[in-house]
């Protein structure tokens, strides 16, 4: 199955050579309340980096969210063990985003800590990067699947700088995949803005791999989406296929 859909999505794909409080943007379907436990980041066993193993950490936003085991079905069938977290409204920040007022209003503030007594709050992109260096370190590859988040949240700069950061915070090769949103919505030029800066800063750092998923005919056909940005169950995982293969 995966092996066709490979193929189907990577023949459609152009090779390549994701504080302040604001609006949850990007991040959620309308209507969808996600929670997330701040008692604790994620635990996983860790892995042994010496015994050779294919291992894939992948930290993604709500496109992830909604795909998560066809994502780790898509590494599974190329013999990858993986670690895939996606949450609503992430973005490749430092620390917590939590809804404000305790979770009772869907306003994202941006935290040094999680906020006691806030089960919304959940770590934004640099703050599960850095919590989890020991997996970073053994990862064959880390993923990083964000993009319309930041697009909407920061400027060049911002992404700029949080791209280097997540290049420090990890080891081995790092793979951004770029942002894609419904053509004809108004965010196309936003994403289209933050698709060309990164595909400006990746070549400059030689860990960085560019997985250019808005090139792709999935992304580029309206009737994969279901708003602005997210996607149909179908659209969805086909991401997830190209991720993989990338």
């Amino acid at each position: 199955m995966f092996g066709c859909l490979a193929a189907a999505v990577v023949s459609a794909c152009s090779p390549s050579g994701t504080g302040p409080r604001r609006d949850s943007g990007f991040g959620s379907p309308a209507g969808a309340a996600e929670s997330f436990s701040s008692d604790e980041l994620p635990e996983f066993e860790l892995w042994d980096p010496a015994d050779g193993m294919c291992r894939i950490l992948l930290v993604g936003d709500s496109l992830v969210e909604a795909t998560v085991s066809a994502q780790e079905d898509a590494f599974d069938f190329l013999g990858c063990e993986s670690i895939v977290d996606g949450r609503a409204a992430r973005t490749l920040s430092d620390g917590w985003q939590c809804l404000a007022n305790g979770g009772a209003s869907m306003a994202i503030v941006v935290r040094p800590e999680a906020e006691p007594g806030n089960p919304t709050c959940r770590p934004s992109g640099l703050e599960l990067l850095e919590a989890w260096s020991d997996l970073t370190s053994a990862a064959s590859v880390t993923v990083i699947a964000l993009g319309t988040n930041d697009a909407a949240s920061f400027g060049r700069d911002g992404w700029t700088r949080h791209w280097k950061r997540a290049v420090d915070l990890t080891t081995g090769p790092i793979v951004f995949v770029t942002a894609a949103a419904r053509p004809g919505d108004r965010w196309v030029d936003t994403v289209t803005a933050y698709n060309s800066a990164l595909r400006d800063w990746c070549p400059s750092e030689p860990r960085c791999t560019l997985a250019s998923w808005d090139r792709t005919e999935v992304a580029n056909d309206p009737a994969s989406y279901v708003d602005h940005v997210h996607l149909t169950q179908a659209a969805g995982e086909m991401r997830a296929v190209f991720i993989s293969v990338v």
